[in-house]
């Protein structure tokens, strides 16, 4: 009986040996699953952290290169907008220029004087540009207006005064030209 005694606690030590083993090793290995878990996470947490770091440095790179991409269009931009303003400017001075060099621009400036005058009563004086000054009389006798010879850059058109010369309304091409350059 001894001996079966023996043989039934071996069985039993035998079981409670397995039995502690399964449960240390099921330990060790919920022990590294958790260290490698936790070890999983931080390389995890680094490896977004550097992605961040340099996702924000393209970004960065990209706006900062982006910037001076646009700057230099910008100044492309104005630069060709600015030529084509002087362009379509001088084009425009050309036609008036050409255009009070006419045969019609007697009739228009009679017309436009007379439009000029009834709209401002207190006008005495015009002012025309010199090479305007061959039609003074014509524009006395219509409009009762005193001709006397204003600035050559007036390219053409002209200004009514009253008689001190400090109410002025300005008819000049080159005033309504200056009214569209701003």
């Amino acid at each position: 009986m001894n001996e079966r005694k023996l043989e039934f606690f071996a069985e039993v030590i035998g079981r409670e040996v397995a039995s502690r083993k399964q449960r240390e090793k099921h330990r060790l290995a919920n022990d590294l699953s958790r260290e490698s878990a936790e070890a999983i996470a931080a390389a995890e947490s680094a490896m977004a952290s550097r992605v961040a770091a340099a996702k924000r440095e393209i970004i960065r790179e990209t706006h900062k290169r982006l910037s001076a991409e646009t700057r230099r269009a910008r100044g492309e931009y104005v630069s060709k907008r600015d030529v084509f303003f002087a362009e379509v400017i001088a084009a425009v001075t050309e036609d008036l220029q050409d255009f009070a060099s006419s045969d019609m621009y007697e009739n228009w400036l009679d017309e436009q004087i007379s439009r000029a005058k009834a709209k401002h009563d207190f006008a005495v004086i015009i002012k025309l540009r010199p090479e305007d000054m061959p039609f003074a009389e014509k524009i006395r006798e219509a409009s009762d207006l005193a001709p006397i010879p204003g600035e050559t850059d007036y390219i053409g058109g002209f200004i009514l005064e009253n008689e001190t010369g400090n109410i002025q309304a300005n008819y000049t091409f080159k005033s309504r030209l200056d009214e569209v350059i701003k």
